[in-house]
C-alpha cells in the first residue's frame, strides 16, 4: 500500500476509534483487517496520533458546550433579574447559578493541579527518574 493510502486509512481508523468504534468497525472504516488495526495500535506514533486526535475532538466538544453554557447562563441570569419571574423560579435559578459556579471553580482547580502533576512527571521522566512520586 502506498504511504498516502496508508495515511488515509490511518486517518479513517483513528477517527473511528476516537469516536468509540470497536477495532472491527475501525478496520472496516479504514479498509484494513482488524489485525492491522491492532498492529498499528501498538506503534508509538499511532498511539500519539490517537491521543492528539482524542484531545482535539474533546477540545472541539468542550468549545461547543461552552457556547451552550454561556447561553444557558444568560437565560438563568435573565430569570434571576426579571422581577416578573415568580420568586420560586428566581430562587431556583439563583441556586443553579451558584451551584454551577462552584463546580466550574472546582474543575478549574483540578485541571490546573493535573497539569502541574503531568509537567512534574514529564520532567522526572526526562531526567531518567522512573520512581513514582511520593
Amino acid at each position: 500500500m502506498s504511504h498516502r493510502g496508508k495515511h488515509g486509512a490511518d486517518e479513517k481508523i483513528l477517527v473511528a476509534l476516537v469516536c468509540g468504534a470497536t477495532i472491527e468497525v475501525a478496520a472496516r472504516a479504514g479498509g484494513v483487517s482488524p489485525s492491522t488495526v491492532k498492529r498499528r495500535l501498538r506503534t508509538p506514533e499511532f498511539q500519539e496520533r490517537q491521543k492528539n486526535m482524542s484531545r482535539e475532538f474533546l477540545q472541539r466538544a468542550m468549545g461547543m458546550l461552552l457556547v451552550g453554557a454561556l447561553e444557558s447562563i444568560k437565560a438563568i441570569l435573565a430569570m434571576v433579574q426579571n422581577q416578573a419571574t415568580p420568586p420560586g423560579v428566581r430562587l431556583g435559578a439563583a441556586r443553579t447559578m451558584l451551584d454551577q459556579n462552584s463546580r466550574y471553580q472546582e474543575m478549574g482547580d483540578i485541571v490546573q493541579r493535573m497539569a502541574i502533576l503531568e509537567a512534574k512527571l514529564k520532567l522526572r521522566a526526562e531526567n531518567g527518574d522512573s520512581d513514582p512520586p511520593p
